[in-house]
Parts: structure tokens; C-alpha cells; sequence
């Protein structure tokens, strides 16, 4: 069933203060996608896949800078 429904999702962190980038790739069989607020499933799957700008209490821990910065 993995193989028909199955894929793989990937987590990426792109530091604002160097060009590290940090990747991340899990297998999934279910997505939790939130349908509530859009209008269809197209609108649904772009606000899924959109990035989050990481920052202030949030921000990513880069492993290259040593330190919190700003990221995508």
C-alpha cells in the first residue's frame, strides 16, 4: 500500500546568513493537510508546501554559523 500511496517528504532549512542547508527526508503514507480555510484542495496542497521564515524565538540553530539566525 506504501508503494501506491506512499512518498517521501522533505524538511528544509536554508540559513539567510550563510548558504548552508539544512535536509531532512522522511517516508509517509498520510498526510495531515489543513482543508478548513481554503476553498479546495489545490489551495489546501499550496499552503502545505509553502515555506515559513524561521526568526526571532523561532529562528534555526544553524550548525555552520553556530548560532540562531533568520531562515527559510
Amino acid at each position: 500500500m506504501s508503494d501506491i500511496l506512499g512518498g517521501s517528504f522533505s524538511d528544509q532549512k536554508i540559513c539567510k546568513g550563510c548558504p548552508h542547508r539544512y535536509s531532512l527526508e522522511a517516508p509517509f503514507t498520510v498526510w495531515s493537510i489543513d482543508i478548513r480555510n481554503h476553498c479546495n484542495l489545490i489551495n489546501s496542497l499550496e499552503e502545505f508546501v509553502k515555506g515559513d521564515l524561521l526568526e526571532g524565538d523561532n529562528a534555526y540553530d544553524c550548525d555552520k554559523c553556530q548560532q540562531k539566525v533568520d531562515s527559510l
